[in-house]
């Protein structure tokens, strides 16, 4: 799956290596078998992000494991069961060597620029609004990922129907308006859309 919101960002930023402030590194380049689309419910909801998008870590293990069981030990397993988050162990680190060094740490569900795309990380990746966050600001993710989410807000204020919808119904939709978000534009060389 595609990570919308890095449309615009030079490919080298993404697969860049940066380093926590544990000493630790990783990149911006997410596994697409981690991501998965999430539901906007709205903004200033207590189980909503800033951007309105969900924030419900059990429903994001879930989808991961019911499409990929074979990424999680059975201790992990166990933990998604009970709506529990899952560690970087040996099983994840064999589907997933990049987070070799992680071991022992929880696995937290990352909004990709706090838009409706998330993504498992390890937990020191994700500390508070630094680390993975500072780098999406910087690089504009977090930008692209606000007039995404904006347009989103204005489609559910139009529509109510569309409260609930995950970011891919929405993006359907927005193509078929064809808002300036959901265009590839060419910028500098650069194709400004990283999506299908």
């Amino acid at each position: 799956m595609a990570i919308d919101v890095y449309r615009g960002i030079p490919e080298e930023e993404i697969n860049a290596r940066r380093t926590t402030s544990e000493g630790k590194t990783y990149t911006l380049n997410h596994p697409d078998e981690l991501v998965v689309d999430m539901r906007y419910i709205g903004e200033e909801k207590s189980n909503a992000n800033s951007q309105g998008w969900e924030k419900s870590r059990p429903n994001y293990f879930k989808e991961v494991y019911e499409n990929h069981p074979e990424y999680f030990s059975t201790k992990n397993s166990m933990l998604i069961e009970s709506g529990k988050s899952p560690m970087v162990d040996a099983t994840f680190t064999e589907h997933f060597p990049q987070y070799k060094g992680y071991e022992g740490e929880t696995l937290v569900h990352h909004h990709i620029g706090k838009d409706g795309q998330a993504v498992a990380v390890p937990q020191s990746i994700h500390k508070g609004h630094g680390e993975i966050h500072s780098v999406e600001n910087e690089l504009g993710i977090t930008d692209n990922a606000r007039e995404f989410s904006n347009n989103c807000k204005g489609i559910c204020e139009k529509d109510a129907s569309f409260i609930g919808k995950k970011s891919s119904e929405f993006k359907n939709e927005q193509k078929k308006r064809n808002c300036k978000c959901c265009r590839p534009t060419r910028k500098n060389g650069h194709l400004k859309r990283a999506v299908a």
